[in-house]
């Protein structure tokens, strides 16, 4: 009895991974996959985005932030002098951002059929990016959450989406770009 017990255990642990996400561009950080024996899966990110550095003053990464939103089509762009912070609490997208499908910048797992279900959804967005003084630059660090939820006309919960570093590395590219022009 107590051999069927530990090999129950044992295989139950054996359906949990540790995988490091596919590299473009840049070391993204590590996702951890679980699985259950009901075939869920749980990923998380187990390090978030660093800020970058930018060679600009504050001052100007901080001027340039809102036309970087905008030209990545997101709505209704915020901004807070007190925190140097410039973003959107809530948007909703549909398959795409910025020209490219969602599952660049997210993971929300896959749909049924085994497409990425970032690219299948509604997925709702609450993205900020904060500038501060940092040396003779700025430093630019920008967070992400996301959850997704099915377009398939049901009604579902949302599911927790996890950044995949890009959008948040793309926002300092365009900021650098459009300060150096």
């Amino acid at each position: 009895m107590r051999y069927i017990v530990l090999s129950a255990g044992l295989l139950s642990l054996a359906g949990c991974a540790t995988t490091t996400a596919p590299s473009s561009g840049g070391a993204l950080p590590p996702a951890v996959t679980a699985r259950s024996s009901r075939s869920a899966e749980v990923r998380t990110r187990v390090e978030v985005a660093p800020a970058e550095h930018v060679e600009f003053p504050m001052q100007a990464v901080w001027d340039a932030l809102p036309g970087v939103y905008t030209a990545l089509g997101v709505p209704a762009v915020g901004a807070d002098p007190a925190t140097r912070a410039v973003g959107n609490g809530n948007f909703v997208v549909s398959r795409t951002l910025a020209g490219e499908p969602l599952s660049r910048f997210l993971t929300c797992g896959t749909t049924a059929v085994g497409r990425p279900l970032a690219d299948e959804a509604r997925v709702q967005i609450d993205m900020r990016t904060v500038v501060s003084a940092e040396g003779e630059g700025s430093s630019v660090r920008t967070t992400l959450r996301a959850t997704a939820r099915a377009n398939n006309g049901t009604s579902s919960d949302a599911v927790p989406c996890t950044s995949t570093g890009r959008l948040e590395s793309r926002i300092t590219t365009m900021v650098r770009q459009k300060l150096v022009s």
